[in-house]
C-alpha cells in the first residue's frame, strides 16, 4: 500500500509538472512569443501521460493552434463554446450571480460549472485553459473587426443575448454606454465575462460599480497595511491592489465591492492559469474602456479591475523572470506586461503615471535608449547641415525572432501602404545625416517588435509630459523615425505610420502626405478597391489577422471609427468637405456632416439629410434632434429661423450647450449692429436736411432714440448669453473677445477689462485684445498701464494705426513726465503707415505734444527769449556727435520732424514749421530755427486773401515778430572750426557796438536783409486794405513794429 501511494504521488507530481509546462508554453504562445514546436511536444507529453488528463491534449492543441493562426471562428464554433453562449435560462440564475445582468450571469455560471466539473484539480486547471481560449478567441475576433481588420465574416450567433441592444447594455458601466459604431460587440461581452471568471472567479463584475470617492490624506496607524511604493502589487485579502495611491502618500479609502461566490474547485482551478488569465482579462478591460463614449473621463470601476488584473499578471510574470538575464524569454514576457500596464494608464487618463512602467519594460527588455544629435539635412535644396535630433536604441544582442506559426512555409505578409513625399515637395523622404553610411552600427541595429513597442510608448510619454508645442513634435519625431527603420510587424509599423502622419500634419509642407497616409490606414480595414488599394492582389496579399493582432495590445492604435473620424476632421481642416461629409455620414455623425454642408453652402442637401433622419417636424419633437444638430441647422438659416433653431438647442440641452448660447449671443450682437446702423442713418438725415418741418425732425429724432434703445437692449442680451456660454466653456477665447467688445459698447469698462484680460491670458499674441486692454485703461485714466498693454499689442499688430495712435496718446499722458521715447516711436510709425496709405498720420497738435515731451525729458524750455533758450550748438547736424551724445531724445525728435517735413503733407501747414522752429531753438539749432521761422512766415503770407482777414494778419504779425526775435539771437562763430585745445578769450567787439551786436555775422546781415524785404511787402499789402477803424489795425501795427525791429537789427549789423 505504501508503494502504491508513492507511485500515485509520483504520478500526481508528474501530472502537475506536465500541466504547469502546458500552462507556461500556452502563456508564452498567447502573449506574443509562440513556439509551436515546444507547444506540440508538451501537448504530446500530456497526451501520452495516460489517465483522464490525456483527453485534454487534442482539444487544447486545436484551440491554441486556431488562436495562433487567427481562425477564431473555429474556437468559437466548438461544442463547449456553443453551449457557453446558448440562450440564458431565466430559472438558472443562482443567488451568487443574481446582481449581474442575465447574459453575464449565465456565462459566468456556465464557465464556473465547466471548470469545477472534474474531480481532479489538474483537470479543472486544463478546463480553465479551455475556457480562457474561448475568451481569447472572442476578444481577438472583436479586435479584428474593430481595430486591425481585415474584414471578418459573419459574427457567430450569440443566443445568450436576446438582441444587439442587450449586448450593448451589458457592457454599460458607471452610466456610460459603448460606442454605437462598434461591430460584433457581443463578442467583447463574451470575452469580458469568460476572462474575468478565469482571472478571479470571486472578483465583482463591472455591473457592480465602485464608489468614485475622493482619495483623502489618511495617516497610517501601526500595523496598518502600507502599500508598496515600488510599483509592484500587494496581496491583500485575496485581492490584488497596486501602489498608485501609496505613491501619492495616501491610502485607498474607497469601499470594497462585495466579492462573488464560486465553487472552491473553480477557484483552485484558476490558480495555475491566474497570471495568463489576469493578463488577458486586463487586455479585455482596456478594450472595454476604449469602447466607452465617456470622452476624457475614465471608468473608476474598470480601472479598479484593470489594476487588480495587471497587478496579478505582472507579479506572476515577474516571478518567472526573477534571476534571469534581461532580454530572456521570461524577461521579455514581463516586459510586455509592464508595457501594457503603462499603456492602460494612458487609456484610463492617468496622466504620465505610466512613465515608470515604460522604464521597467525598457529595463526588462534590455533596451538602451539615448537621444543625441547629429548634423544633417531635411530639405532637397539645403546646402548647410544643421543639428538634428537622433535616437540611438540597441539591446546589445539580436532580438529573439518568433518561430513560424504554421508547419508550412507562408509568404511574408505585406505591410501597410506607405505614402511617399510628393515629387514637388521640398522635403526629403528621410532625414539625411552627414556620414550616415559610416555611422555606428548600433544606430541601425534591428530591433524586435517588443523593443519597437517600447520606443513608441516612450514617444507617447514625451507627448504626455510636455505641452502641445513645436519642440515637443521635434522630440517625438526621432522615436517614430527609429521605429519606421524596421518592417518586421504589421501593427508596430502601422502605429509608426499613424504617429508620423499626426506629426506631419503639423507642418505646412507635409499635410498632404499625412492626410493620404491616414486614408491608406483607413483603407486597409476594408477588402474593397480604394485609392491606396488599387488591385485585388493588394487586398489578397494584405497581412492576415494573426499578424495584425500579435502586438495590438503593445501599442496605442485607434479603432476604425476613431481613425475615420480623425481622417474626416483632417479633410475638413484642409477644406476637402465632400469627402469629410461622406465619412461623417458613414459614421452616422450627423452633426459633423451638417457642419460640412453648412460650410459648403449646401442648404438643400443638409435639410434633406435632416428630414430623412428626423422627419420634417423635428422641432416639434423634443429630443428628436441633438443640440449640436439644431445649431448646425441654425447656421444654414437666416434670422428669425436661425434664432428658432438656436433657442430650441439651448432649451433641449437644459441650458447646458454652450454653442447654442454663443450663437444666440452673436446674433444679438449682429442685431444690435443693425439697430445702431439705423440710428446713424436717422442722425445723418437730421444733420443734412435742416430745412424740413419740425414734426418730421421730431419723428426722426424719436426713431433714432428707439433704434439706440433697441441696440442697447440687444447688447445687454448678448452680454447675458455670452456670459452663460463662458460659464460652460471658459476656455473659448473668441467668446471672451466678443463679450469684451459688447461691454465696451455698453461702457462697462471694468467688466470689459476682465474679458479682454482672459483673452490675452489664453492668447498672448492677440494684438487686438491687447489694444482693447490699453484703450480701456486710457478710459479709466491709467495711462501707464495702457502704455504697457499697447506696447504688447503693437508687437503683435504692427499695422494697426489705431493701436499706435492710442499708444502715442498713452505715452503723452504718463505722469510725472510723458514717455517721450514711446511717443516718438509711435509718431514715427504712424507717419510710415500713412505714407503707405494706412491711417491718418500725425496732426500738428499731436506733433507739438511729442516735441514738448521730448524737450521736457531733455530738461529744455520751449520759450524763445534770449535768457531761456539753449546756447547755440557748434554742430547742428542731427548725425553729429554733439546731439547724439548730449541730447539723444532731442535728436530722435529732430529726426521725426525731418520725416514729417520730408514725407507728409504737413510740410505745407504753417503750424508745422512753427513747431519745428520752437523745437530747434530750444535745442540750440538756431540756423534751423531761423529757416523754420522764415518758412512759417512765407506760408502764412502765401495764403490767398490773408490781408483781408484780421485773424490772418494777426497770425502773420506774430510769426514776423518771432522771426525777428530769432534773428536777434547770436549764432555760433564758426560751427565747422575744431574745438581749440586751450580756452581762448573772446575777440573784442567792434568800435561803437556791444558784444551782442558784434556777434551778428555777415550771414546774419544777409538773412536780415531778406527778412526786412519780406516784411516790407507784407506791411504794404496789409495797409492797402486797411483804414481808420478797420478790423486788424492792432495786428497791422504789430507787423510794422516787426519790420522796424528788423530794420534796426540790419542797421546795427551794417558796416559803418
Amino acid at each position: 500500500a505504501a508503494k502504491e501511494d508513492e507511485e500515485d504521488e509520483k504520478a500526481q507530481d508528474l501530472a502537475k509538472q506536465i500541466c504547469a509546462s502546458v500552462c507556461a508554453v500556452i502563456t508564452e504562445a498567447l502573449l506574443g512569443i509562440p513556439d509551436e514546436g515546444t507547444l506540440n511536444a508538451t501537448l504530446d507529453k500530456l497526451g501520452e501521460s495516460g489517465g483522464a488528463l490525456a483527453a485534454y491534449a487534442e482539444p487544447l492543441r486545436a484551440a491554441v493552434t486556431s488562436v495562433l493562426r487567427g481562425e477564431y471562428g473555429a474556437v468559437l464554433g466548438s461544442e463547449w463554446a456553443s453551449s457557453l453562449v446558448a440562450a440564458a435560462d431565466p430559472a438558472g440564475d443562482t443567488t451568487e450571480t443574481a446582481n449581474l445582468p442575465r447574459p453575464l450571469a449565465s456565462m459566468r455560471d456556465r464557465s464556473l460549472a465547466y471548470m469545477a466539473a472534474p474531480s481532479d484539480e489538474l483537470a479543472c486547471s486544463l478546463r480553465a485553459l479551455e475556457v480562457l481560449l474561448v475568451g481569447v478567441g472572442a476578444l481577438n475576433w472583436f479586435l479584428q473587426a474593430n481595430y486591425t481588420g481585415p474584414e471578418t465574416g459573419e459574427c457567430p450567433p450569440l443566443p445568450v443575448f436576446q438582441d444587439p441592444g442587450e449586448a450593448l447594455q451589458s457592457l454599460a458601466v458607471d452610466g456610460e454606454l459603448p460606442h454605437a459604431g462598434s461591430t460584433d460587440v457581443g463578442l467583447l461581452a463574451v470575452a469580458r465575462a469568460v476572462l474575468a471568471t478565469v482571472a478571479d472567479p470571486t472578483f465583482p463584475a463591472w455591473s457592480s460599480p465602485i464608489a468614485d470617492q475622493p482619495i483623502g490624506e489618511v495617516e497610517r496607524e501601526e500595523g496598518q497595511d502600507a502599500r508598496a511604493t515600488g510599483g509592484g502589487p500587494v496581496q491583500s485579502g485575496g485581492a490584488t491592489k497596486t501602489s498608485e495611491y501609496a505613491s501619492r502618500g495616501v491610502l485607498d479609502t474607497r469601499p470594497e465591492r462585495p466579492r462573488l461566490k464560486a465553487p472552491l474547485k473553480a477557484i483552485r482551478a484558476s490558480i495555475l492559469v491566474r497570471g495568463l488569465g489576469a493578463a488577458w482579462s486586463a487586455r479585455a478591460v482596456v478594450t472595454h474602456q476604449r469602447l466607452l463614449i465617456a470622452g476624457d473621463e475614465s471608468s473608476p470601476t474598470l480601472w479598479a479591475e484593470a489594476e487588480a488584473n495587471f497587478g496579478a499578471a505582472t507579479a506572476a510574470l515577474a516571478a518567472q523572470a526573477a534571476g534571469v538575464e534581461t532580454g530572456d524569454r521570461a524577461s521579455r514576457l514581463a516586459s510586455a506586461a509592464w508595457l501594457e500596464f503603462g499603456l492602460a494608464k494612458f487609456h484610463f487618463t492617468k496622466g504620465d503615471l505610466g512613465k515608470a512602467n515604460f522604464n521597467t519594460a525598457k529595463h526588462l527588455a534590455g533596451l538602451v535608449v539615448e537621444m543625441t544629435g547629429a548634423l544633417g539635412k531635411r530639405t532637397k535644396f539645403q546646402q548647410t547641415s544643421h543639428a538634428q535630433m537622433v535616437l540611438k536604441a540597441s539591446t546589445g544582442k539580436a532580438a529573439d525572432q518568433p518561430a513560424a506559426e504554421a508547419p508550412e512555409a507562408a509568404p511574408a505578409p505585406s505591410l501597410p501602404h506607405v505614402e511617399k513625399q510628393a515629387e514637388d515637395s521640398i522635403l526629403l523622404e528621410r532625414m539625411a545625416l552627414d556620414g550616415e553610411k559610416g555611422g555606428s552600427a548600433k544606430v541601425d541595429e534591428v530591433l524586435g517588435p517588443l523593443e519597437l513597442g517600447v520606443l513608441l510608448a516612450l514617444c507617447l510619454d514625451v507627448k504626455n509630459s510636455n505641452p502641445v508645442h513645436g519642440l515637443t513634435t521635434e522630440e517625438m519625431r526621432p522615436y517614430v523615425e527609429r521605429v519606421l527603420m524596421h518592417h518586421n510587424n504589421w501593427t508596430i509599423y502601422s502605429t509608426g505610420l499613424l504617429q508620423r502622419a499626426w506629426l506631419d500634419f503639423e507642418s505646412y509642407y507635409s499635410k498632404d502626405r499625412a492626410t493620404l497616409q491616414l486614408q491608406a490606414l483607413v483603407d486597409q480595414h476594408a477588402s474593397t478597391l480604394t485609392l491606396t488599394q488599387m488591385s485585388f492582389d493588394a487586398v489578397k496579399n494584405s497581412a492576415p489577422a494573426r499578424e495584425r493582432l500579435k502586438f495590438v495590445h503593445a501599442v496605442v492604435y485607434p479603432p476604425r471609427w476613431e481613425l475615420k473620424k480623425d481622417l474626416a476632421s483632417r479633410y475638413m481642416e484642409l477644406g476637402v468637405l465632400v469627402s469629410a461629409s461622406q465619412l461623417y455620414e458613414e459614421l452616422e455623425l450627423w452633426d459633423d456632416a451638417l457642419d460640412c454642408y453648412a460650410r459648403m453652402g449646401k442648404k438643400t442637401e443638409a435639410l434633406s439629410l435632416v428630414t430623412a433622419k428626423l422627419g420634417g417636424d423635428y422641432l416639434d419633437k423634443p429630443g428628436a434632434a441633438s443640440p449640436r444638430m439644431l445649431c448646425a441647422l441654425g447656421n444654414l438659416h437666416a434670422p428669425p429661423e436661425s434664432t428658432t433653431h438656436y433657442e430650441a438647442a439651448w432649451t433641449s440641452s437644459g441650458r447646458r450647450f454652450a454653442k447654442a448660447a454663443r450663437c444666440l449671443g452673436r446674433e444679438a450682437v449682429d442685431l444690435a449692429d443693425a439697430c445702431a446702423a439705423q440710428a446713424a442713418k436717422e442722425r445723418s438725415k437730421l444733420s443734412e436736411e435742416t430745412n424740413r418741418p419740425a414734426e418730421e425732425r421730431t419723428r426722426d429724432a424719436a426713431a433714432e432714440a428707439a433704434h439706440l434703445a433697441n441696440s442697447r437692449r440687444e447688447l445687454e442680451r448678448a452680454e447675458d448669453l455670452l456670459g452663460k456660454a463662458l460659464q460652460l466653456q471658459p476656455g473659448h477665447t473668441s467668446d471672451w473677445f466678443v463679450l469684451g467688445t459688447v461691454r465696451m459698447r455698453l461702457e462697462k469698462w471694468q467688466p470689459a477689462l476682465t474679458a479682454f484680460s482672459s483673452v490675452v491670458a489664453h492668447m498672448p499674441d492677440s494684438g487686438d485684445a491687447w489694444g482693447n486692454v490699453g484703450a480701456i485703461h486710457l478710459r479709466l485714466k491709467r495711462p501707464d498701464l495702457a502704455l504697457a498693454a499697447l506696447a504688447e499689442g503693437t508687437k503683435c499688430s504692427r499695422e494697426s494705426w489705431r493701436m499706435w495712435e492710442n499708444r502715442l496718446l498713452a505715452a503723452l499722458q504718463v505722469r510725472p513726465k510723458p514717455s517721450a521715447g514711446d511717443a516718438i516711436l509711435s509718431a514715427s510709425t504712424l507717419i510710415d503707415l500713412h505714407a503707405r496709405g494706412v491711417g491718418r498720420g500725425v496732426d500738428t497738435p499731436l506733433l507739438a505734444a511729442v516735441t514738448s515731451a521730448a524737450l521736457a525729458q531733455e530738461g529744455l524750455s520751449t520759450a524763445d527769449t534770449a535768457d531761456a533758450v539753449a546756447p547755440p550748438l557748434k554742430d547742428e547736424s542731427l548725425e553729429g556727435d554733439e546731439l547724439r551724445l548730449s541730447r539723444p531724445v532731442g535728436r530722435r525728435a529732430g529726426l521725426l520732424l525731418d520725416k514729417v517735413t520730408a514725407t507728409t503733407k504737413r510740410a505745407t501747414e504753417p503750424k508745422t514749421w512753427e513747431i519745428f522752429a520752437i523745437f530747434n531753438l530750444a535745442l540750440g539749432r538756431r540756423r534751423a530755427a531761423r529757416e523754420a521761422r522764415m518758412k512759417h512766415v512765407r506760408l502764412l503770407q502765401s495764403q490767398t486773401g490773408w490781408e483781408k482777414r484780421a485773424e490772418s494778419i494777426q497770425a502773420l504779425a506774430d510769426a514776423a515778430a518771432d522771426l525777428v526775435a530769432v534773428h536777434a539771437l547770436p549764432l555760433h562763430t564758426d560751427p565747422k572750426a575744431p574745438e581749440p585745445a586751450t580756452p581762448q578769450p573772446p575777440p573784442p567787439p567792434p568800435a561803437g557796438s556791444s558784444s551782442a551786436e558784434g556777434s551778428v555775422s555777415k550771414e546774419n546781415q544777409q538773412q536780415l536783409s531778406v527778412v526786412a524785404m519780406l516784411l516790407r511787402g507784407c506791411v504794404k499789402k496789409s495797409e492797402a486794405y486797411g483804414g481808420a477803424g478797420s478790423s486788424g489795425d492792432g495786428a497791422r501795427l504789430k507787423l510794422k513794429g516787426a519790420l522796424t525791429d528788423a530794420e534796426a537789427l540790419l542797421a546795427k549789423a551794417s558796416p559803418p
